[in-house]
């Protein structure tokens, strides 16, 4: 999954079917950039206030959530009490001065929750860019549905996510397109595959 700046309004919402024992299992998921910078990002209460309310209101609930650029905990803690009757499970990368602008919603427990932080973070005097500020990095969890034990991150994923039981979603803002080497290298090295590009179901809101 992936999605460009400014994310906003370019979410990507697609359904995964997982397989086990010839059981067919649909996992919805919503990975989102909110844009969510204080003093900075327009509309910014509105917008986040119309996101949950889209979210809450979907005729088929999601699974997991990934949001970025949520660069306020407040702004997690509201997003987190508007969205508690769906995705009452959530988790907030605090990194930096500000936190990692990462967060991982689901409808179940959320557990071994890790957050690893990038060596080079950008540019302190680019205030606007926040890459610095922020502490970027890897944000992980696992949850289990139905007895599938499933392995969320949030803008990359790790060598430990090759666990031949688990299934693993990627959801984040990976500043590239498919035809880019970093999209192929992180698709290719970690054989995953696009849910957007393979699936039938090419929804965008």
């Amino acid at each position: 999954m992936m999605v460009e700046e400014p994310a906003e309004d370019a979410a990507v919402l697609q359904e995964t079917t997982v397989t086990e024992d010839k059981e067919i299992m649909i996992i919805r998921v919503l990975t989102l950039n909110i844009w969510g910078i204080p003093f900075v990002s327009k509309d910014r209460e509105a917008r986040i206030s119309a996101i949950c309310q889209q979210i809450c209101s979907a005729s088929e609930p999601f699974n997991f959530l990934f949001l970025q650029e949520v660069w306020s905990s407040q702004d997690y803690t509201t997003i987190a009490a508007k969205l508690k009757e769906v995705l009452p499970h959530s988790h907030f990368f605090y990194s930096g001065v500000v936190g990692a602008g990462l967060c991982i919603f689901s409808k179940s427990p959320l557990t071994s929750i890790h957050f690893h932080p990038w060596s080079v973070n950008g540019l302190p005097h680019k205030v606007y860019h926040g890459d610095w500020w922020g502490g970027k990095g890897v944000g992980f969890c696992r949850t289990q549905v139905n007895g599938i034990n499933f392995i969320l991150a949030t803008t990359h994923v790790l060598d430990w996510c090759s666990s031949a039981d688990s299934v693993v979603i990627l959801g984040g803002d990976l500043n590239c397109e498919p035809h880019e080497v970093p999209y192929r290298l992180l698709r290719d090295n970690a054989q995953l595959r696009d849910a957007f590009f393979d699936a039938p179901n090419k929804a965008v809101a």
